[in-house]
């Protein structure tokens, strides 16, 4: 049988500890070269009757220690409008009922056969914020414990919930575009959280005295001047280029001031042309020698963190298709111990024709 599973029953196995730990396994079987992994794909249609467009958006990957291929895919309607001042990019629920449309598949290594589908929005989230927690654990200061937050969305509240599990946190400072919202979300988080969560009104104020920068937003502008980090910071960034809209969260001056870089993928920066980082390096601000893949830092075969006053960066700059393999695998496992789910005869899936 081949399982059916919704956000709701996600949402219901997948804390984030088993999050951090499935995607730490994917990464480090990336970094020996175990895990396989597929550039991400963004195909767009023009959309004659609005501003609007179709996008399809796919990536895959296997990570043979969980026995899965995943497929996962995005069938979105975007556009781009300015909010405060900034270009960014929202998703329309276009589909019946005011929805959205995003699925991870996931074949079996074995057989070849489908186990699942299984909805992404809520393993999207949690993912993000948990690949973005890595970057935290592995490149920030041992004794960093305040965050300051860039972006007060789904992805922004990932964020604190990971980051805080992989370093004692004792302050958050949050701004975005929004002074209702960002207030909002910080008094949500702050009635969550063992430590203040408080929304600051000028964005220097968010990078000012903060261990960890973090920005999680939709922007395709930068938030924040990096001549205004501090010595010893870490940086983080979720948002990202793709073949036909050029996205940048994080200025020149953050890159340029950076002592080390780590990215998710080189050959996806360079096939989508990430142009935050392609043309410092053709502008021979800084070369790739600066820049390091993640699954490599995680098996020690990269460099990390040298000294306290280091500055830091972890640029998310691209899902992949080996994160949705282990964390879907695993929600595929807890979610059949809990019973949880709807089951179809894997036979409607299977043909007797050689393709």
């Amino acid at each position: 049988m081949t399982h059916i599973l919704n956000n709701d029953d996600v949402e219901k196995v997948l804390t984030m500890d088993v999050c951090l730990e499935a995607v730490e396994q994917a990464f480090q079987d990336l970094g020996r070269e175990i895990a396989v992994n597929q550039l991400r794909t963004h195909t767009y249609v023009s959309l004659e009757s609005s501003r609007q467009s179709y996008r399809l958006k796919t990536m895959n990957g296997a990570v043979p220690r969980f026995g899965v291929m995943a497929l996962r895919l995005s069938s979105d309607i975007v556009h781009f409008p300015t909010v405060s001042g900034l270009v960014r990019q929202e998703k329309v629920p276009a589909a019946p009922g005011k929805k959205f449309v995003g699925l991870i598949q996931l074949f079996s290594l074995e057989t070849g056969e489908p186990l699942a589908i299984i909805q992404d929005g809520f393993l999207q989230k949690a993912r993000v914020g948990a690949t973005s927690a890595l970057g935290v654990k592995y490149l920030a200061r041992k004794d960093a414990c305040v965050l300051g937050l860039f972006g007060s969305g789904l992805q922004a509240g990932a964020h604190i919930e990971a980051i805080a599990k992989v370093r004692k946190l004792e302050k958050v400072k949050v701004f975005s575009p929004n002074p209702e919202h960002r207030r909002a979300f910080a008094a949500d988080w702050n009635d969550r959280l063992g430590f203040p969560v408080t929304a600051v009104d000028d964005p220097r104020d968010a990078v000012a005295g903060s261990d960890i920068v973090m920005s999680a937003t939709n922007t395709n502008e930068p938030t924040f001047n990096g001549e205004w980090l501090e010595e010893g910071t870490h940086v983080g960034s979720i948002v990202n280029s793709d073949e036909s809209v050029k996205r940048i969260e994080l200025d020149e001056a953050t890159l340029r001031r950076a002592d080390v870089i780590v990215i998710n993928s080189r050959a996806q920066s360079e096939y989508a042309g990430h142009p935050d980082l392609l043309k410092p390096i053709e502008d021979g601000v800084f070369g790739w020698d600066k820049i390091h893949e993640l699954g490599k830092l995680l098996v020690g075969e990269a460099p990390g963190r040298a000294r306290d006053a280091d500055i830091t960066v972890y640029k998310n700059n691209v899902g992949m298709g080996i994160q949705f393999a282990a964390v879907g695998a695993r929600v595929l496992e807890l979610a059949k111990q809990e019973g949880l789910g709807r089951e179809i005869p894997t036979d409607w899936f299977l043909e007797t024709i050689h393709p």
